[in-house]
């Protein structure tokens, strides 16, 4: 227990069956002032609901406002980011 000052999750959580075990874990192995980050396919509107209902292996399609609703109940602080791609390929 409270093992790691960081945790880096991407493109995970949308497969785990039971998250809350994943996020409880998580939750024990970081030290009090640790960081988790985590991300998820974004879904933010009817089409990206849409494309990630269409991947079969997608277990929790979730909005950003279920995702903080979750991670609050195991962390005290919890900041939702989204990034993108420009045009171009940059972030």
């Amino acid at each position: 227990d409270q093992s790691f000052d960081l945790i880096f999750s991407s493109n995970t959580l949308e497969h785990v069956y039971r998250v809350d075990r994943f996020l409880l874990s998580a939750q024990k192995l970081l030290r009090a002032n640790g960081v988790f980050i985590l991300a998820v396919p974004p879904i933010y509107n009817a089409e990206s609901r849409a494309a990630n209902l269409a991947n079969p292996y997608h277990l929790n399609i979730w909005s950003p406002r279920q995702w903080l609703h979750v991670l609050g109940s195991y962390f005290e602080q919890v900041e939702c980011v989204r990034h993108h791609l420009d045009t171009h390929g940059r972030l």
